[in-house]
């Protein structure tokens, strides 16, 4: 069986997000598919490095235009020259400053409006064209029997859904890595909203599979439309990567070491819980505690802050380092960061991330929405606190603290956390489900399928 691919993002310059396509690359030629990928070049300039996993010549790049930065030579023209704005560099929708000159406020209105109007979904619709015709160059010597997309962008959900009827009408399905009309970071007014929701509405009903990584999603989706087609599939965690245990050097004798790798988003996803917290601890509780950040550039205002309260811990933001010494890390920490949005929006959001705290075995810290699904599989699965309660999370380090002290190292927690949540058994139900669309398309279109059992009886 045959699938191409089509993810954005794909390693070895990628986000982190872009290791479930990669991962599930991976997966299905181990199942023994036969994969293609096509994905764009040089895809985000925030990206880190990691591994590509399957073999190259499977892998189809191509060039993009990114439609966030068209009118750039014309709002310079009108407002003065300026760079990009951060959100548009990083993609991650950062809010601006708190002040600014009515030119900047201008200018940021006026690009507002235009990347609201034009680029639907998303500013990555501009890979459209190379995509299209990197399709046509694959299906000359080599078509698929199924085209799989994996979303975010969400403009690639309907450029897979054309190369589907490039390929031959073959059947296609997607898959939300980030919700894309429900999308809880989006501050989008109603008109763009109710957009979004029509275009997704009407590709979700053409769409022959719905792959979700959250329960919760599942759900919602399920709800909107044919509960049939929606497929769980969790990102879990591979073992090749993150070994029942691994090397745990102590960071922080006689202290704590706590570790966050990721994005802020400054008002929603960020470190004040946490440094609130830590402003409750004693000074001498203090000054056992380090704090490394990793990876977003804003982390560094993270790491002023606490300078700024006066708080006696070590604090240090550091650039993004690769996958796995970031692994390397997490097993090596005390307490691993998970920072969420404490708000219901954020309910459905389930971090990859999370799933490689739980693989590493040790105490996590969870800011968000505790009855979200994240915040429940930490419960659940007993891998630390879910909280945005500066008092509640002081007394649970506090105890953290006390207990390495007394018994010379933090806890290496049950191995029995990790049941269920490989990247293998997870990916398990949707390579099911897509063998089974293949399967059926191939039993409906043989020459036996079209002779009627009366007929057959009758030979």
């Amino acid at each position: 069986m045959k699938i191409l691919l089509v993810s954005f993002h794909f390693p070895p310059q990628a986000p982190l997000g872009a290791r479930r396509p990669s991962k599930l690359a991976k997966h299905l030629l181990t199942a023994g598919w036969d994969v293609r990928v096509l994905c764009a070049a040089e895809s985000q300039p925030l990206a880190g490095p990691h591994d590509l996993e399957i073999d190259p010549w499977r892998v189809f790049r191509t060039d993009w235009t990114d439609w966030r930065l068209l009118p750039d030579r014309a709002l310079a023209r009108v407002f003065g020259a300026s760079g990009p704005s951060s959100a548009a560099a990083s993609g991650h929708g950062a809010p601006p400053p708190a002040r600014r000159s009515l030119r900047k406020r201008a200018r940021a209105f006026a690009r507002r409006s235009y990347e609201l109007a034009f680029c639907l979904p998303d500013g990555k619709r501009g890979w459209r064209p190379a995509a299209l015709k990197a399709g046509e160059s694959i299906f000359r010597g080599w078509r698929p029997d199924v085209i799989y997309v994996s979303a975010p962008p969400h403009s690639s959900i309907s450029l897979a859904r054309d190369l589907a009827r490039l390929a031959g009408d073959v059947p296609w399905g997607l898959e939300f890595r980030d919700r894309w009309a429900g999308d809880s970071y989006a501050d989008h007014p109603a008109w763009r909203r109710a957009l979004d929701r029509r275009m997704e509405r009407r590709l979700m009903e053409e769409a022959s599979l719905i792959g979700v990584v959250s329960p919760l999603w599942a759900q919602e989706l399920g709800r909107l439309y044919d509960p049939e087609k929606v497929v769980l599939s969790m990102n879990g965690f591979d073992p090749e990567d993150q070994p029942l245990d691994s090397g745990r050097p102590d960071l922080q004798p006689g202290g704590l070491y706590l570790l966050y790798a990721g994005a802020i988003y400054p008002g929603r996803r960020d470190m004040a819980p946490v440094l609130e917290a830590l402003a409750r601890l004693t000074p001498e509780e203090q000054s056992a505690i380090r704090l490394d950040l990793y990876g977003d550039p804003r982390l560094q205002a993270a790491a002023e802050e606490a300078a700024a309260r006066g708080l006696g811990i070590r604090v240090e933001a550091h650039p993004s380092i690769s996958h796995a010494e970031i692994v390397a890390r997490q097993y090596a920490a005390d307490v691993n960061l998970l920072l969420g949005w404490n708000d219901p929006r954020e309910g459905g959001t389930i971090p990859g991330k999370l799933f490689e705290l739980i693989a590493a075995r040790r105490p996590t810290l969870a800011t968000g929405w505790a009855e979200g699904a994240a915040g429940r599989l930490v419960r659940e699965r007993g891998l630390g606190l879910v909280s945005t309660d500066p008092g509640e999370i002081a007394g649970w380090l506090r105890g953290l603290l006390l207990r390495k002290r007394a018994e010379g190292a933090s806890p290496i927690l049950p191995a029995a956390i990790r049941e269920g949540l490989s990247r293998g058994e997870q990916f398990a139900p949707l390579e099911n489900r897509l063998r089974r669309i293949v399967e059926s398309r191939a039993t409906a279109s043989s020459p036996q399928a079209a002779v009627s059992p009366a007929r057959l009886a009758a030979e």
